[in-house]
């Protein structure tokens, strides 16, 4: 299937990130080589997503499709990011992650089409809300690496080869938190808009569920973290570890109650 076309093209390329930004081997390619076959695989990925994706009866939110979904708009944002700031060097990282998220719409074929998925205001909620945990995603990833360099720095290994093809430390927490702000306030549209439908549905402007409470501690940790940094200067290892936090609420209340009700309950 072409996914797992997809999945073995983001493995190659994260093999060569891996060998080429961590490894400090010799490129064989050029930047701007590199950079048309990750807009070349993107653009596959995209389409083979929308295959995927869109259906007679609306859109097709199966588990599979929205971890690969996910991974598409990460992967998008960051290689847009890195057009303007060298980021390559999380693609070691992150391309791994997008093959597995790719390689679960075959290993998980679990279909869901919401009841109000063809409605035009129901797609701009979509949009925003995989578009808040895809930037938030990336905070992710950000933390991760801002982890491992105060360790390198604190341990004197400045020399790390991965160390040399990132950005300054003061410029991944910058970068860090200008993706947090925009996902923050994505999130609460989201949270907001969410309400709304859930008002349709049920009558109620918010259910009790794993979903909407994992949801709403996880817009409260980013928004203590962005409140704390804005007055008190938080960064380091007390903004990377809030940020991983907030991040792993996330998954849990969108992903992780998607699973167990498609794939454990087979229910939608």
């Amino acid at each position: 299937m072409l996914s797992f076309l997809v999945t073995l093209l983001y493995l190659v390329l994260a093999w060569h990130f891996y060998r080429t930004r961590w490894k400090d081997e010799t490129n064989p390619f050029s930047l701007k080589s590199e950079t048309l076959l990750m807009g070349a695989v993107i653009l596959l990925h995209g389409w083979q997503l929308g295959m995927s994706l869109i259906t007679p009866q609306g859109l097709d939110l199966g588990i599979g499709n929205t971890l690969s979904m996910l991974a598409w708009l990460v992967v998008v944002f960051v290689f847009g990011s890195n057009l303007l700031q060298n980021l390559a060097s999380l693609y070691p990282a992150l391309l791994p992650l997008a093959a597995l998220c790719t390689g679960f719409q075959s290993l998980l074929p679990e279909h869901h089409v919401p009841l109000n998925s063809s409605l035009p205001l129901f797609k701009v909620h979509l949009l925003i809300a995989l578009s808040a945990y895809s930037l938030l995603s990336i905070t992710t990833l950000l933390a991760v690496f801002i982890t491992v360099i105060e360790y390198n720095l604190h341990h004197l290994k400045s020399g790390n080869k991965l160390l040399r093809n990132l950005p300054p430390l003061l410029a991944l927490e910058k970068l860090l938190f200008h993706i947090m702000k925009s996902g923050f306030l994505l999130l609460t549209a989201t949270l907001i808009s969410g309400s709304y439908f859930t008002h349709i549905l049920t009558n109620q402007w918010f259910v009790l569920n794993h979903k909407n409470m994992f949801s709403l501690l996880s817009w409260v940790v980013f928004g203590i973290l962005l409140a704390g940094h804005l007055i008190w200067g938080w960064r380091g290892r007390l903004a990377a570890r809030l940020t991983i936090f907030g991040s792993v609420m996330l998954v849990l209340g969108y992903v992780g109650s998607k699973f167990v009700l498609e794939v454990l309950l087979h229910r939608s």
